[in-house]
């Protein structure tokens, strides 16, 4: 293989996706003698992820809102090209774009792939026409397929039950992978000290449940005073129809009721001085921020739905509240805050024990390299 390494491509929709969830799937397949070509719209990452030692291909034809049928159809058609000449001999997929036409270009040219549903989010949240029209592109991508991977049973169960894969291709992988030796506690965090921090990391997006936050915000901060604080890390989105506005959020800033950090390539800081973190999606794969801040021994605060339950141990390291319920969220930050050190500490500790033994890069990563031995041994 070293002398002429197969060549493996990893393809999603931005090259900000592949530096923030793929790196650890990047360094096994490296270090196991395989040429990683990394397909996506060129971003601020594109370079980033050359350092590695890849090639990066730019993406040319991807829309990522957009459902033009000639758009996606040229997106086909690179896809296939791309596979073509680069020689490549497998592929990951990523993100729904990616997912549904790289599907269809590798089975044009006969290659193994495995696609990935991260979390169905807005699509699948919504009985719309867009919905449907990505349910019906799924079954056909998806038909044959080698595999297709799930980051949980409910999602696996969906896509089964509503006839868009066969139980046979599926398998499951719990998440992208955390760092567990990047992302630790902070030494010697005091949980007593106040302000109290509840963290929102995430995309403010409504279905991500940051309407829930904010309302919870305004209830606790006029209760508690300046003994609380909530604050938000993650990007606007306007592009995406779930996208809170600008305005909304300043009208909250503005009343200091939270306080609005931006985004950030490094989240590890602000997890580090928070007390909890805070994640009321109302639909998730497997949240990368809550395994994150379970890995750096933070209790969290999350929905009893997809993706979000599986990162609660057994009530263990932190409180699941019904989607979409404002009261239940206030309930829950209410308990935490007034929760003493010991218990506070205790909570992080399991979480972090649950995430080493179940979630570590080197485990996800493992996972997916075996995937991909045994595609390519079933292909000769």
């Amino acid at each position: 293989m070293q002398n002429h390494p197969i060549r493996v491509a990893i393809v999603a929709n931005i090259g900000w996706n592949i530096y923030n969830f793929r790196l650890p799937l990047i360094d096994i397949l490296l270090k196991s003698g395989y040429k990683v070509v990394l397909v996506a719209q060129e971003d601020e990452y594109a370079d980033r992820l050359r350092a590695l030692g890849c090639r990066f291909v730019p993406l040319l034809h991807l829309q990522r809102k957009g459902t033009n049928p000639w758009a996606d159809l040229q997106l086909f058609w690179e896809l296939r090209g791309i596979f073509v000449r680069e020689q490549i001999a497998a592929a990951f997929l990523f993100t729904i774009k990616p997912n549904i036409y790289g599907a269809m270009a590798a089975k044009w040219v006969k290659i193994p792939v495995i696609a990935t549903v991260t979390g169905l989010g807005y699509t699948f949240l919504h009985q719309n026409f867009t919905a449907k029209v990505a349910r019906f592109l799924y079954k056909w991508a998806f038909k044959n397929l080698n595999r297709v991977v799930f980051q949980n049973e409910e999602d696996r169960n969906l896509f089964i039950g509503e006839n868009l894969v066969q139980s046979t291709q599926t398998a499951l992988i719990r998440g992208s992978g955390v760092n567990c030796r990047y992302f630790v506690p902070k030494p010697n965090f005091d949980f007593a000290h106040r302000p109290f921090v509840f963290l929102f990391v995430g995309r403010l997006l409504y279905d991500k449940g940051i309407r829930e936050f904010l309302k919870a915000a305004r209830v606790l901060r006029a209760e508690l005073g300046k003994m609380v604080e909530f604050r938000i890390l993650g990007a606007l989105d306007n592009e995406n129809p779930a996208a809170i506005s600008g305005s909304e959020l300043q009208i909250y800033t503005h009343n200091a009721e939270v306080s609005y950090i931006g985004k950030t390539d490094d989240v590890l800081p602000y997890i580090q001085t928070a007390h909890v973190v805070v994640l009321p999606s109302y639909r998730e794969g497997l949240p990368r921020v809550l395994l994150e801040a379970a890995a750096a021994a933070k209790p969290i605060i999350t929905t009893d739905t997809a993706g979000c339950k599986d990162m609660i141990f057994e009530q263990k390291n932190g409180i699941l509240i019904p989607v979409q319920d404002t009261a239940a969220l206030i309930t829950a930050c209410r308990e935490l805050y007034y929760q003493n050190t010991e218990q506070l500490l205790a909570m992080g500790l399991e979480g972090r024990n649950f995430v080493i033994q179940n979630f570590s890069d080197v485990i996800i990563s493992q996972q997916f390299l075996d995937l991909l031995l045994t595609e390519l041994d079933k292909n000769g």
